[in-house]
């Protein structure tokens, strides 16, 4: 049998209990402009080796950080209901306010 539990509040999610289901995708824009290519099918090839050896030399997770990254979360359902009404968690950071010293 499988068992959940709260990704925010570490709760066990029983059977009975509904479970909600959270998935984000964080991935580059492509509003900018569409990239040229090359007429010279020698200039592609070289743009292309160029590519590819930067890739090589790249850390993956970095790579992908900056293209593509998805996340899935299971939340009960007060933590759904929190989720819901800030997604930003932008109160909670006003909340944490430091003194100025």
């Amino acid at each position: 049998m499988i068992h959940y539990t709260c990704d925010l509040c570490g709760a066990r999610l029983d059977g009975e209990d509904q479970r909600f289901v959270v998935k984000i995708e964080v991935y580059a824009s492509a509003d900018e402009q569409s990239p040229s290519f090359p007429d010279d099918p020698d200039q592609l090839d070289y743009e292309i080796e160029q590519l590819t050896e930067s890739l090589a030399d790249a850390d993956a997770d970095e790579v992908e950080d900056a293209t593509y990254r998805g996340f899935r979360f299971d939340l009960c359902r007060r933590c759904h209901n929190r989720y819901l009404s800030d997604p930003l968690f932008r109160a909670a950071k006003k909340r944490m306010g430091f003194s100025e010293n």
